[in-house]
Formats: structure tokens, C-alpha cells, sequence
């Protein structure tokens, strides 16, 4: 967006074949998108906020989906 603030975004996908997974445990597919955007206060301080948006299908248990909200200060020295 400018020189101090800017956007990351993504998507990630794994789907392994459901035949090599065992009967009772594993993901047999996962699913995420994010976006995340950093903002430099300072050449040693940076503060960032991600939204991630997660699917999950499990071979054994039931599926679940997720928004998960990070915040993070990094502080370089």
C-alpha cells in the first residue's frame, strides 16, 4: 500500500488420494486462505494482523471449518 504498510494473501490447498490415508486418522483434505497486513512503525518495530479462513475434512472425526485472527509485534534490535 505504501513504503510502510503492506498486504499479503493467499491460498493453500492439500488433498492427498483418501486411499493411502488410514481408516481411522489423517486429513483428507485442508484448505486455508489468509491475508495479512504488516505495518512498519519503525525500522525495529512492525506489528502485523492475519485473518486466516481454515476448512478442514477428516477421515475419522467430522469436519471443521475456522476464522482464526493473529496479531503479532516484532522488534528487531
Amino acid at each position: 500500500l505504501n513504503d510502510q504498510v503492506h498486504v499479503h494473501a493467499g491460498y493453500g490447498v492439500e488433498g492427498p488420494i483418501r486411499r493411502d490415508l488410514a481408516s481411522d486418522q489423517g486429513f483428507a483434505r485442508n484448505s486455508a486462505y489468509f491475508v495479512s497486513l504488516f505495518w512498519d512503525l519503525h525500522r525495529s518495530v512492525q506489528t502485523s494482523v492475519q485473518v486466516d479462513y481454515r476448512q478442514t475434512d477428516l477421515v475419522a472425526l467430522a469436519d471443521n471449518d475456522a476464522v482464526v485472527l493473529y496479531h503479532q509485534w516484532l522488534v528487531r534490535f
